[in-house]
């Protein structure tokens, strides 16, 4: 009986005869470069198809943009030009109210034309031109000045209020509640309370500030009392006045209004009972009076 032999090579060769062979790359060499290079082969392509795109882009914007200025600026300079060179809002009517007996009408006219006519609607800047005219005016306690669009200016004033009647010797003026010296004194204002004024009084300056704070309260004070006060001097410790025919003296460091309540008091009371006040010093801690 005969045993077959087989070859281990030939076995080996059988077994393994349809398999391919296979190249392997070296661990962390050739495996790495290659896809890198895949990698990089790729990303090349986007990158040249995205940066074209990216351009395109910017271009288109680039343009819209530069239509979109162009546009904007044509319309704003004929738009400019429109408005301030058309003369379509160009001031050409000034209307004045308030003027009575210490501003004069024409004369703030006058001036205002001078300021704003033919002069373009959006130039016209209302605190100056109101500056302008309370310098010039000074008669005048408030100025507004408004515009109304298109081509109008208005000025409205208010005039100052003649309060009391100041005097040095011979000479007699108008003054308001901020001393200021209005005028010489009209018919319509005889019955106002004189102030007798040691100082140089010019028409359209201010009284001292000492004086007139004194005077505006003593006045305001008689008035709420109902106290006819008709003359005033003022001395550097006292003021003097004359209040229903009563000679008062009061304390410029007391205090206006309690002193005049004080005096309305005392006249309420004599009147009460039948006498007659003649004098009330009102300058000291006690009251001192004397009737007849």
């Amino acid at each position: 009986m005969k045993l077959l032999k087989f070859s281990t090579k030939k076995t080996e060769s059988s077994f393994f005869g349809n398999r391919k062979k296979i190249t392997r790359p070296i661990p962390g060499i050739n495996q790495l470069s290659a896809k890198e290079s895949f990698l990089q082969n790729i990303n090349t392509k986007k990158r040249g198809i995205k940066k074209t795109t990216y351009v395109g882009r910017r271009y288109k914007m680039f343009f819209k943009l530069s239509a979109v200025i162009i546009v904007l600026g044509g319309l704003g300079y004929f738009g400019y030009d429109w408005v301030f060179n058309s003369g379509k809002f160009d001031i050409t009517n000034v209307q004045i109210t308030g003027t009575q007996k210490f501003v004069n009408l024409d004369d703030v006219k006058t001036l205002v034309n001078t300021q704003v006519i033919n002069k373009n609607y959006f130039l016209v800047k209302t605190p100056e031109l109101e500056k302008t005219i309370s310098t010039n005016f000074l008669g005048a306690k408030t100025i507004k000045v408004e515009k109304k669009f298109p081509n109008t200016v208005n000025v409205l004033i208010e005039e100052r209020v003649p309060l009391a009647i100041v005097y040095k010797d011979a000479d007699s003026y108008l003054i308001d509640g901020d001393g200021f010296v209005l005028g010489s004194v009209q018919q319509d204002f005889l019955d106002l309370p004189r102030i007798n004024y040691d100082a140089d009084i010019k028409i359209g300056t201010f009284l001292e500030k000492d004086v007139v704070p004194i005077s505006i309260e003593i006045l305001r004070e008689s008035d709420r009392e109902g106290l006819k006060v008709s003359s005033m001097s003022f001395n550097p410790r006292y003021t003097e006045l004359y209040a229903n025919n009563v000679e008062v003296y009061i304390g410029n460091d007391k205090n206006k209004k309690n002193a005049i309540q004080t005096l309305s008091a005392l006249i309420k009371k004599m009147l009460q009972d039948g006498k007659i006040l003649k004098r009330v010093d009102l300058r000291y801690d006690k009251v001192i009076v004397l009737y007849d």
